[in-house]
């Protein structure tokens, strides 16, 4: 039964007890790893892996035996050129109330680490994009929350990125500006259409500053609308020079 059980699993997965030594293992595991179904019974990770490897195997067998609890933990498996990540579960067995072993189980998440590493990288690029544009830039999503900000864009209102993000322009900004700022941006997210304004921006020291201010949907590959993204250059110089005029 157990045998059977174990074979129907679609990951690799055994079974050892309180030494350490193999009691069962299933048909992914021997196929996977190359084992010897055979010759790996009754054997502990000492004898079939490097030292290396085997001591973190122990290591993790005895946490989970002391502990009495699972242990989960991600490692990374070489096959000839291949690097492959591996999400591993060890529960302890027991009999009686008395822990006898442990059992355990390893998922194939590579392509999941593939997708997050992607994300990663993407979100590094887009990072360094902004920050290397000399104007205020900003994205929002769907409900109007901030989701990337540039490094002009926290200088020019004192905050910090990690004050910004997953905030509202109503959590972050006076009313008046906040509540005309969300009109526009309603509108953009029906209409689908840019939004071109000129605004003006006291500082702290009471000066005034004028931007452009352009604020365009962000469309998916299915055309749906998922946020906003925002450039606000400064034209202060010019405005004064228009006035002065």
């Amino acid at each position: 039964i157990l045998s059977s059980f174990l074979n129907s699993l679609p990951d690799p997965a055994w079974m050892k007890d309180i030494e350490g030594r193999y009691i069962a293992l299933n048909q992914e595991l021997i196929r996977r790893f190359n084992y010897n179904s055979n010759s790996t019974i009754g054997m502990t990770d000492s004898e079939i892996l490097s030292p290396e490897r085997a001591r973190f195997f122990d290591d993790t067998d005895r946490m989970v035996i002391q502990s009495e609890k699972p242990l989960r933990f991600e490692m990374q498996e070489r096959d000839d050129n291949h690097l492959d990540w591996y999400e591993t579960i060890k529960t302890p067995w027991f009999e009686d109330g008395k822990v006898m072993g442990t059992v355990g189980i390893s998922r194939d998440i590579t392509e999941h680490r593939l997708i997050q590493n992607a994300l990663k990288e993407s979100e590094y690029r887009v990072k360094s994009l902004l920050n290397n544009i000399p104007d205020i830039v900003w994205m929002k999503d769907h409900e109007k929350r901030f989701i990337a900000v540039n490094h002009t864009f926290c200088k020019r209102y004192g905050l910090n990125e990690d004050d910004v993000i997953g905030k509202t322009g109503m959590d972050l900004f006076d009313e008046t500006y906040a509540v005309n700022s969300d009109l526009d941006e309603e509108m953009i997210l029906h209409t689908r259409m840019a939004h071109i304004a000129e605004e003006s921006f006291v500082d702290l020291d009471g000066s005034v500053y004028w931007y452009e201010v352009i604020k365009v949907p962000v469309l998916d590959q299915n055309d749906a609308v998922i946020g906003i993204t925002g450039v606000a250059r400064d034209f202060t110089h010019r405005k004064q020079y228009e006035e002065s005029i």
